[in-house]
Parts: C-alpha cells; structure tokens; sequence
C-alpha cells in the first residue's frame, strides 16, 4: 500500500492529503478563489458568509440520503460523530486518539457516549453459541442479518 502524506492545517486536526487535493480542485473551480473567502460560502449572502451547517444537510446530505434509500432515520451532523467513533473503534484506534479526533475532553465520553460495539456484538454472540452447543456442530451463519434492530 502506497504511504499517504496528512497535511496539518491545526496541530490537533489531521487533514489528508486526498481530502486536501478535493479541496484546492474545489477552490479552483470556486467563483470565490482568494484565500480571503469562505471555501463554502453562502449564495444567498453574496459569499460575504458562509454556507449554514443546516443549508448543507438540507440541500446536499439528506436529499442524498435519501437517493440511497436511506429513509426513516433523522441523520444529522452527531450522526457523523457517532459513525466515526465507532469505526475507529473496529478499527483498533486507540481510544486517546478517538477522543482527540473527537475533540472529547475526557475519553468516558467517547467510550460511553459514541462507541457502538457494532462487529465485535455479533462476534461475541457466534462465540456464545459455540461455547454453548456441542463439540463439532456445525452452525451456519446467514447471508444477510435477519433483523435491522441492534
């Protein structure tokens, strides 16, 4: 696997040599190009301000959601937060470096609050039931999961 650069724009926010290169293709394609102006600037304010969190998930995040057939969930930006606490956990992240990603001042919270054991619940139920059922049988696991609720 080739090594990728992070680029640093604040000490405690790592920022990725990819998603840095989004970002200069974006600006260049920007009618607001100067350094001076927002990268994401609102239409409506003539790019004097920037765009709303809001605006974003209104007009971008959850219309694509929904052309993914994602619907009946409320997704906002904690969603996000949730999602990338609990993959850097299946990851094997250290939790101090969740918690500094996540900006958490202690990392209970991380842990308690915005870590979902989501691979290791079903790994700890197929170990459960082999230690439960007799030497040598065989248990076939389903293609898909039988049910959505966790």
């Amino acid at each position: 696997m080739k090594a990728m650069t992070l680029i640093y724009c604040n000490p405690s926010v790592p920022l990725h040599a990819v998603v840095l290169a989004v970002l200069v293709g974006w600006r260049a394609e920007s009618a607001n190009k100067s350094d001076e102006d927002f990268l994401f600037p609102s239409i409506r304010k003539n790019g004097t301000q920037p765009i709303t969190p809001d605006m974003v998930l209104k007009r971008s995040i959850r219309p694509a959601l929904a052309r993914a057939g994602v619907t009946g969930k409320v997704i906002g930006w904690h969603s996000f937060r949730h999602t990338l606490a609990t993959n850097l956990g299946s990851l094997g992240v250290d939790v101090k470096v969740a918690q500094e990603l996540l900006r958490h001042a202690n990392s209970r919270t991380t842990l308690d609050l915005y870590t979902h054991a989501v691979s290791q619940k079903h790994e700890a139920t197929r170990r459960i039931v082999e230690l439960l059922l007799p030497a040598g049988t065989e248990v076939s696991e389903p293609s898909a999961p039988l049910s959505t609720v966790s």
